[in-house]
């Protein structure tokens, strides 16, 4: 009821907003959305407010009748990518194991950390356990390194670390940030508040691209 409630909210404070800056009375608001669920069923009301299709100025609402609205983005990438066709490019350990095949240059992997199945055999450093990932960082000549998952999106968990202070059991990052293990740990590899990661598909932990000057 709560989530509901905050949604009616939400959206009455659009609507107060587009009164305000645009004109738009909140009868024309509702009449708009209305039209706009007939005309097109995918769009709905964070797809009005996002693209400002209220503003008449710029497109009637008619015009919206091809748009692919919210309601339907995640069908049609399904349809332009379909799993069995992109899985090099949606998992990164495949990707790395096909570029290892073919020669094909990519930043060197210093190891990969995965709690099961196979794991590359050009992989020197394999993980399978936090112990594991504790004692890859107690060694000096893996700094600095990027690390990230073999399957995610939107940047989640992905970590420039730079150093590791075994008395204290810190790791440093690039941003001057100081995580401890544990804190270490849920940001990258044990991030659980998403549905962007998979845990089981691994962890890469790659050697620092150096630029060409």
């Amino acid at each position: 009821m709560n989530k509901k409630l905050e949604k009616l909210t939400s959206i009455f404070h659009m609507m107060q907003y587009v009164k305000k800056r645009f004109g738009n009375s909140y009868f024309s608001q509702a009449r708009d959305l209305f039209s706009l669920k007939r005309l097109n069923p995918t769009c709905n009301i964070s797809d009005y407010y996002r693209y400002q299709m209220f503003n008449h100025s710029r497109c009637p609402i008619s015009s919206y009748v091809n748009f692919v609205g919210k309601g339907d983005t995640e069908r049609m990438s399904r349809c332009l990518n379909p799993p069995g066709s992109v899985t090099a490019g949606w998992d990164k350990l495949v990707f790395a194991i096909m570029a290892d095949t073919y020669n094909i240059p990519v930043p060197d992997l210093l190891g990969v950390y995965k709690p099961q199945g196979n794991l590359p055999s050009f992989v020197s450093q394999g993980m399978r356990t936090h112990h594991d990932v504790r004692k890859f960082l107690q060694r000096p000549e893996n700094f600095p390194f990027y690390m990230k998952p073999a399957e995610s999106q939107k940047g989640i968990g992905g970590l420039y670390v730079t150093g590791y202070d075994e008395k204290t059991d810190q790791i440093f990052t690039k941003t001057g940030k100081t995580l401890d293990f544990k804190d270490f740990l849920n940001q990258t590899i044990d991030f659980s508040n998403s549905a962007y990661y998979r845990k089981e598909a691994g962890f890469l932990f790659q050697k620092i691209v150096r630029q060409h000057k």
